[in-house]
């Protein structure tokens, strides 16, 4: 990090101070400005101190004193802020691109911030004033500088050439999840009261979302956000007055800032002259028009970056204006305080805190429309052809054939609305027909492809048996999309594939089963799952991923997105993972029943089979004793008295529907289900009964879900064969893996991109493991705006890091992408 600058502008406390300051501004004396700077003084300590506990105080006092002089060079706490952190991470000179070597780091810095000030920062500095002065040059400059993407990347030219020659390939892309949050901030300063609804939704009806915002100590409800929006608006308002020489305006608008702060009172004029100017609309219009820079909504952070780069000229000549400097830094704060909402901070590990981002609806406004998502991904060439070949988006089937219908034609609309604008088409998009939508998008040379993605979600306690409202959920989105493809059969050209997403510790790969089996029999070509992303204990990982690959199940050229279970170093996860996890005693004795077929059906040594199955067998007894399971002709055998091979077969079984397996038992009439009753027929019946038991029985159900502290311990060298197991498994089978760097690393237990996996699976030397099995690697981007990134910035990590971290030259790192990108080619959805 460049030493502790990035505090001054997300710290907590730092909200709270410069409100503060500029609350009592006119009242100030010099002696309150060496308040100020004690008070920025402590919380940055704080903060450095709190991720740099091993190191001396005097380190830290040794940067401070490098800022403070910078400080007194500048007169400005925001310039020589933001100006620390831009020569730290930007190339010299006049390029905005980031260091090489820095790349892994600056991802960091933007879960955390947004680039825009900074990169303000490095254009001002680097640009003339009188092109920056006028408004039309200046939006030309950004707009052919940085084209439509909202993410920078290092210069390298030998990696850009390939992607504009041979363009990219999204293999794993969520549509919800894509708007970058510099889109988004400049929405809902648009329309606050809309957005602000929609984070109230949020927040009543989601536990989880409540813990997203009790990690903030003053921005605790959405009404508090509706605070800091009202707040940054009348900010952006007194610096555009400024900005202009309108003493006038903005006293009356610092008379307006106090009220906010020391009330809270969320007044306003209703209309306000500069904001209409630079928006275009009314503070209360809930409708985007293209104002005085008469660009598309697209090009939203353009307007943001404008303004900034405006307003730190405007600081550059005027350094000593400590009201405007205050209300320019607190303005920054704001809008990193409110990315908490839309990217997953580097403190934020694990998918719980991603599923926080996902359901607290603040995207929801922007993401009614996808045409901005596809300008995002079109790369930073405006004027020319984007980086993308294929883009595979992924999107949430609905429960009503209408809501389908809807949600399709939006996106088919987007895309089009998108492919004219950048080939210079004038077609017009009739958005009511589907037919002709689907005909329009088939035919864009940029291609588009669908993928269906099942919501996972947690089984309820009033239940039938195991996860029964979620299974009825799953066939009824089921046998509407097939519906919808039945009605549209050229549909089929573009909805490629069906996946599962959201959070996997909440439901298995066998529910999904029976759905991913009836998809397939209806003629969907291609199948994807998310398995081994996020685990409580590693073998729980790598068994999801054997489940989804056995149970769904998995073919040649089918896909498996993350896998990081099969991936990270088994030493790695023990380091960061606590002694005696406590886990589901279900869960564990799956993972236990999981293990011990792999020693025996792999050959594994080093294992203690005789603990294994000791171990086994007393978790059984704990879960079905006094369980009566009865065989063909009535009799109970003693659900504690079968061996472990009946009670593996049995687990095996979980593939299987549940209420069909009951109905076939039951010997009830089987008519609907004649395919699967001659399935069932010849499978093992007493383990057809154990299995029923398991999903049925309230007793064994209730026992499964206990929580115990794990009893048997695994080292490293054997999760590593486990991991083996299974990585030979999927490269025998030819299934692929949809790797996904940014995110694994938010959410894994990665510090830092070199870290990631994919150079172990990869063979890279000083990664390379022994007994690996080489598998074919696709490269995705998951949720670009959550993770803030996109596909070429995955190609960029990759190639950046092998480059400045395992010391490969251009020539040979670029060799180490191309072949990631041929898997792409292969093995994408068509």
């Amino acid at each position: 990090m460049p030493h502790f600058s990035p505090y001054l502008l997300s710290h907590n406390e730092i909200y709270q101070i410069l409100q503060s300051y500029l609350q009592d501004f006119d009242r100030l004396t010099p002696l309150d400005d060496i308040g100020l700077e004690e008070r920025m003084y402590e919380t940055v300590y704080t903060s450095w101190y709190q991720r740099n506990h091993t190191q001396p105080d005097h380190v830290f006092y040794g940067y401070w004193n490098q800022f403070r002089h910078q400080y007194e060079n500048t007169s400005s706490w925001s310039l020589t802020t933001l100006s620390s952190i831009a020569t730290y991470y930007f190339d010299v000179g006049d390029k905005t691109s980031i260091k090489t070597h820095l790349f892994d780091e600056w991802q960091t810095y933007l879960s955390n911030h947004t680039a825009l000030p900074v990169l303000a920062n490095k254009i001002a500095n680097f640009t003339y004033e009188s092109a920056i002065a006028d408004t039309f040059d200046l939006l030309h400059l950004l707009k052919d500088r940085l084209g439509y993407r909202p993410y920078l990347t290092p210069d390298e030219p030998l990696l850009d050439n390939f992607i504009q020659r041979f363009k990219l390939y999204e293999t794993h892309m969520h549509l919800n999840g894509t708007s970058s949050f510099e889109h988004n901030w400049y929405d809902a300063l648009l329309r606050p009261k809309a957005f602000i609804h929609n984070l109230q939704k949020s927040h009543h009806s989601s536990k989880r979302v409540k813990l997203l915002y009790a990690t903030h100590p003053y921005l605790k409800s959405p009404m508090d956000y509706h605070k800091l929006i009202v707040l940054a608006r009348h900010l952006r308002e007194y610096l555009l007055a400024w900005r202009d020489g309108h003493d006038d305006e903005t006293k009356n608008i610092q008379k307006n800032i106090s009220t906010i702060i020391t009330d809270g009172e969320i007044t306003h004029a209703g209309y306000f002259k500069y904001e209409q100017v630079q928006f275009g609309v009314d503070f209360n219009d809930a409708v985007i028009k293209d104002g005085l820079l008469d660009i598309s909504a697209y090009d939203s952070y353009i307007k943001e970056l404008h303004w900034h780069i405006q307003i730190q000229q405007k600081l550059m000549k005027h350094p000593k204006h400590e009201y405007g400097d205050i209300a320019y830094l607190l303005y920054i704060v704001c809008m990193n305080a409110m990315q908490r909402l839309f990217v997953q901070r580097d403190d934020q590990y694990g998918f719980d805190n991603f599923q926080k981002l996902a359901d607290d609806e603040a995207r929801e406004l922007v993401e009614q429309k996808y045409t901005d998502r596809f300008f995002q991904l079109h790369g930073p060439y405006h004027q020319q052809n984007g980086d993308m070949a294929v883009i595979e988006g992924r999107f949430a089937p609905k429960a009503t054939i209408n809501k389908n219908i809807d949600i399709i034609k939006r996106i088919l609309t987007g895309f089009l609305e998108y492919s004219n604008a950048i080939n210079h088409n004038q077609n017009e998009i009739d958005a009511d027909d589907l037919a002709t939508l689907i005909d329009k998008v088939i035919d864009q040379p940029t291609k588009l492809y669908l993928i269906a993605h099942f919501i996972k979600k947690p089984k309820t306690k009033k239940e039938n048996y195991e996860f029964a409202e979620l299974r009825k959920d799953l066939w009824l989105k089921a046998h509407l999309l097939i519906m919808l493809v039945q009605t549209y059969p050229k549909l089929r050209r573009i909805l490629q594939a069906v996946d599962a997403a959201s959070n996997e510790l909440e439901t298995p790969p066998e529910v999904l089963a029976p759905v991913f089996r009836y998809c397939r029999h209806q003629g969907i070509k291609h199948f994807t799952y998310h398995a081994g992303e996020d685990f409580e204990h590693l073998i729980g990982g790598i068994r999801a991923i054997h489940e989804a690959i056995e149970f769904l199940p998995l073919q040649n050229g089918d896909r498996i997105g993350h896998a990081t279970a099969i991936g990270i170093s088994p030493k790695l996860w023990l380091n960061n993972t606590p002694e005696g996890l406590i886990l589901k005693k279900g869960d564990w004795l799956d993972n236990l029943l999981f293990v011990w077929q792999m020693i025996l059906s792999h050959h594994l040594k080093g294992f203690n089979l005789l603990e294994l199955e000791n171990h086994i067998y007393q978790l059984y007894a704990e879960i079905y004793d006094g369980i009566y399971i009865t065989d063909d002709q009535g009799n109970d055998i003693g659900a504690t008295h079968l061996n472990l091979n009946l009670i593996y077969l049995a687990y095996t079984y979980r593939y299987l529907d549940p209420e069909k397996v009951s109905i076939f038992l039951n010997k009830e009439n089987h008519q609907l289900y004649e395919k699967e009753y001659l399935h069932l027929r010849t499978l093992n019946t007493k383990a057809l009964r154990l299995a029923h038991i398991t999903w049925f029985n309230d007793i064994v159900r209730a026992r499964r879900d206990l929580l115990f502290q794990t009893n048997m311990d695994f080292s490293a060298k054997q999760l590593l064969k486990l991991q083996q197991c299974i990585q030979k498994s999927i490269a025998d089978k030819k299934i692929v893996i949809e790797s996904l760097p940014t995110s694994n690393v938010r959410i894994s237990h990665y510090k830092s991109l070199h870290e990631h996996h994919i150079f172990r699976w990869l063979h890279i030397k000083g990664r390379a493991v022994d007994g690996d099995a080489r598998m074919r690697i696709v490269l995705g981007s998951d949720d670009p705006g959550i993770f803030a990134t996109d596909l070429r910035g995955e190609y960029y990590h990759i190639f950046c890091s092998l480059k400045s971290h395992f010391g490969y030259g251009e020539e040979k790192a670029l060799d180490i992408i191309k072949k990631l990108h041929e898997n792409s080619q292969v093995y994408h959805f068509n």
